[in-house]
């Protein structure tokens, strides 16, 4: 990696000129918390800091000395080998994950506990933390160790998007020109379009995409958008009522105008881009003020005007991102199309079928393709919706907690979600909604989601009416969710009798009060409108939230809300922060119910597959419907895999093995390898063993590459199991005994040197897969002492 440069002691600050809440801001610190030089020059070559023709200048990266810029923090995990750039409210470093095989990696860490940063600290990354595409930075884990809040991502190797193109160069003013460097443009254009498409798609907007934020890396030419410290979250025709952020001069006029704002607003920015790469200067200039009202009232020039040289096609592409009407700018599936040169173009692609294309689709963590994901095609879970209706009603009288059980992809967050929709829209319900995330490690992290969902009911409210509902203790909780005290009346709360303006000494103390304050805070808001709690995938909590949230519930006297924990029921008997749940609420006396999620039926099955393909493909929702049994997240995929393979007649007259076949086929060797470990495994098998004997080094991108294609899930403990039989069926059909032989005797000898106790039923299992029948007996043997041991007398005379 290539990061020699200038060196500095202090802060890399940088001259352009950026908004902060309508202001002139003079670092580039975009909004009081996205710092241009973290994301943007991860692992790019320090020159690659482009000076554009206004004269802005951006941060050079380079090491600096160690007693100049000492870590800000200490990890066990992660050692720091460098610091990469900072800003006014952040700095990011180049880490070793040594839990990790000393992996490299990029750590972001906010520097100061503001609560507005740590806000947009935390959206920022879960706004992309379950996004996965190529042309989209990727986001691992974001962790609080003290008053130190982190996260870490991809360190991309490369350049930014002007200096690519440029063939290296960071000259001043430098035009792109030949033939060559056209090509590159293209190239790179067409990557940006895709990850701006699979981020619209996903329903968010970047709302900062410039040169440095687009890097392209040097040995396979992907083009990555990093720096995702405005990202918006369902902003679809949204107003801009957000605090005014952005980079001036890549900003949109309805940034500026207080206007909706759609994906329109990042095609703009492109527009400035390609302008910039085509002339060496950008469309406006002057002072900020002038910049913004002549992007309101000008059209910006013809490229081709400054640069006669400019490629007729991409001149014009240039003029129509640049339009003052959002709607007559292209967008982002467009310039993908309109990157390539003339004579090279894809066939026009209908619209429905446009934004499920699969070299512009994003997959989630969470869930099939963002495509599937996105659409609105819950069915088949009408009564299920009006059970959780009527909880809602009772919780008007009372509070209850209603859990929500089932497997893995069988639609709990998307009835989850359409229920919340309902309740706010019809109900006027108050939603504090969360998630718990198995790649976050924060305090309460079970309720941390739905606090910042607390702390946005607030500030929606005003200033009277939240004082008049604060309890005498809120700031203890707020000493436990720091984000509260972006409520004015929060931060600046003041009672008779309050002595909350000092930490008592005993933590304990300081814990009661706070827990009382939420309670009696919820309370006051449940007397004038419905509420609904709801936290998803409980099984990633914790047990202080599982705790609390017995607390909040316990009788008598509780807020009279709705609660609604979704979670696998598979690991309820074993899961701590689900036993806690339990035990909490059985000391708490709470009033629940439980709801087993199962299989859609057949002709709700039917119906979500023709609204998924739509069209002439509908014909076929039958087929993968029976092949799905009745499974959502399997349903998406197969559809998923229609889509990408195109020949109807082959996809539906295959059966699902068949199909899933295909899938396989498509895997790299590390991720293939670990599938073929874990289908062989017969139960569900601990991560780190099952990347031992796959040989897999990257354990986390590999199984992230098979649930990506939801063929494997992880439950709380680590250990991972296919998501359906028929992943486990077609997987080993396709193994050569060969290598059936050497996985299951991998296995064996994993699991005899675990250094736990040894199953001898399972280990004869494997020995006997493997060919290996004198040890199968041998362990047949031990196993069946075991079980007399346990007198377990039946199971061993069958032994």
């Amino acid at each position: 990696m290539s990061n020699g440069g200038t060196s500095s002691g202090g802060d890399d600050v940088a001259t352009d000129r950026t908004l902060v809440g309508g202001e002139l801001a003079t670092d580039r610190t975009v909004d009081g918390i996205g710092i241009a030089s973290d994301q943007t020059l991860v692992g790019a070559d320090p020159a690659s800091a482009d000076t554009a023709a206004h004269g802005r200048t951006l941060p050079q990266v380079g090491r600096l000395p160690p007693a100049a810029a000492p870590p800000l923090f200490e990890s066990e995990r992660y050692e720091v080998v460098r610091r990469l750039g900072a800003g006014g409210f952040g700095v990011v470093y180049a880490v070793r994950d040594k839990e990790r095989g000393d992996r490299q990696l990029a750590l972001k860490l906010l520097r100061h506990l503001d609560p507005e940063a740590l806000y947009r600290f935390k959206q920022e990354f879960r706004s992309l933390a379950d996004l996965r595409h190529p042309s989209l930075v990727r986001l691992h884990e974001l962790h609080a160790e003290g008053e130190s809040w982190f996260f870490t991502m991809d360190l991309v190797n490369g350049s930014d998007f002007l200096r690519h193109v440029r063939g290296g160069s960071a000259g001043e003013a430098k035009h792109v020109s030949g033939e060559a460097a056209f090509k590159r443009l293209r190239a790179a254009l067409a990557g940006l379009g895709e990850g701006l498409a699979a981020l619209h798609d996903a329903g968010k907007l970047h709302r900062d995409v410039k040169p440095s934020n687009v890097l392209v890396e040097h040995d396979t030419r992907r083009v990555v958008l990093i720096d995702f410290g405005l990202v918006l979250e369902g902003a679809e025709g949204r107003a801009g009522t957000e605090q005014l952020a952005g980079t001036v001069e890549y900003m949109a006029p309805e940034q500026t105008s207080g206007k909706p704002m759609t994906g329109a607003v990042d095609c703009y920015a492109v527009g400035a881009m390609l302008y910039e790469a085509l002339t060496g200067a950008l469309p406006f200039s002057g002072t900020l003020l002038e910049v913004v009202s002549r992007k309101n009232s000008e059209d910006a020039h013809d490229p081709r005007e400054a640069a006669p040289h400019a490629p007729d096609d991409l001149a014009e592409l240039c003029r129509e991102l640049l339009s003052r009407d959002p709607d007559a700018r292209p967008s982002a599936h467009e310039i993908i199309d309109r990157a390539a040169a003339p004579g090279q173009r894809p066939a026009p692609i209908s619209a429905s079928r446009r934004r499920r294309r699969p070299s512009e689709m994003a997959t989630s963590l969470a869930g099939a393709s963002v495509a599937a994901a996105s659409a609105d095609v819950l069915v088949g879970r009408e009564g299920e919706t009006a059970r959780l209706l009527s909880a809602l009603e009772q919780s008007r009288q009372r509070a209850l907690a209603l859990r929500l059980e089932g497997p893995s992809g069988i639609g709990k967050s998307a009835l989850l979600a359409q229920f919340l929709a309902t309740a706010a829209r019809e109900h006027e319900a108050v939603v504090l909604a969360g998630r718990c995330h198995e790649r976050e490690s924060v305090p309460y992290k079970a309720l941390d989601r739905a606090i910042d969902a607390l702390c946005q009911h607030l500030l929606a409210r005003d200033t009277k009416s939240v004082h008049s509902l604060l309890p005498r203790h809120i700031k203890a909780a707020a000493q436990i969710f720091p984000v509260l005290r972006r409520v004015r009346a929060v931060s600046g709360f003041s009672r008779d009798g309050d002595d909350d303006s000092a930490t008592p000494p005993d933590p304990q103390e300081m814990r009661t009060r706070a827990f009382g304050a939420l309670r009696e805070l919820l309370s006051r808001i449940a007397e004038h409108a419905p509420m609904v709690l709801a936290i998803d995938d409980l099984q990633w909590g914790d047990v202080d939230s599982s705790r609390l949230l017995g607390e909040l519930l316990r009788a008598p006297g509780a807020p009279r809300l709705l609660l609604v924990v979704a979670y696998h029921p598979h690991e309820r008997e074993t899961n701590p922060a689900l036993r806690a749940l339990l035990s909490s609420f059985e000391r708490a006396a709470v009033e629940q119910h439980v709801m087993q999620l199962g299989p859609l039926e057949p002709g709700a099955a039917r119906t979500m597959a023709e609204r998924l393909l739509e069209g002439p493909l509908a014909e076929h929702a039958s087929k993968l419907a029976s092949d799905s049994d009745g499974n959502p997240l399997l349903l998406a995929a197969l559809v998923d895999q229609l889509l990408r393979d195109g020949d109807a007649a082959r996809v539906t007259a295959a059966s699902v093995e068949e199909l899933l076949a295909h899938t396989l086929q498509g895997l790299d060797d590390a991720p293939r390898r670990l599938l073929e470990v874990t289908c062989a495994a017969g139960r569900p098998l601990h991560i780190d063993l099952a990347a031992r004997v796959a040989d897999v080094d990257d354990s986390a991108a590999a199984l992230d590459a098979l649930r990506l294609v939801n063929l494997v899930a992880r439950r709380a403990d680590a250990h991972i199991e296919p998501l359906h039989l028929a992943v486990r069926r077609s997987t080993l059909a396709a193994l050569p005994d060969e290598r059936r032989a050497e996985v299951h005797l991998g296995l064996a000898a994993a699991l005899s040197d675990s250094g736990v106790e040894i199953d001898h039923q399972q280990l004869a299992y494997h020995y006997r897969e493997a060919g290996e029948h004198a040890r199968a007996a041998d362990a047949a043997w031990r196993a069946a002492d075991d079980a007399a041991a346990a007198l377990a007398f039946e199971r061993a005379a069958e032994l």
